[in-house]
């Protein structure tokens, strides 16, 4: 068994998209917690308001909780987003062949 995060994060403030430059950071600052993940863009809403959105799939057996909340707490910072949505769903059974 092991931990899927799925983390949610909402395009640049000023444009409401996400660039190849925003998404460059949103990877490069992932990187430095997990190894492998995936990013997909997404189109959601926020406040009534269309935006593009940046979808972060991570598998893991294990989470540190004091090292996922600073991730969160450094993207927040960098992207200047007010909130990042996440879920964990600690039941994934996720292979690899």
């Amino acid at each position: 068994m092991g931990i899927k995060i799925t983390i949610y994060v909402g395009s640049d403030n000023r444009t409401q998209r996400i660039s190849d430059t925003y998404e460059k950071k949103i990877k490069n600052i992932t990187g430095k917690y997990w190894p492998s993940f995936t990013v997909l863009r997404a189109k959601g809403m926020w406040k009534n308001q269309s935006e593009d959105v940046a979808i972060i799939y991570v598998y893991t057996k294990n989470l540190e909780f004091s090292k996922f909340d600073e991730y969160l707490q450094r993207m927040k910072l960098e992207l200047k987003q007010e909130k990042i949505l996440y879920e964990i769903n600690c039941d994934s059974n996720f292979q690899l062949k």
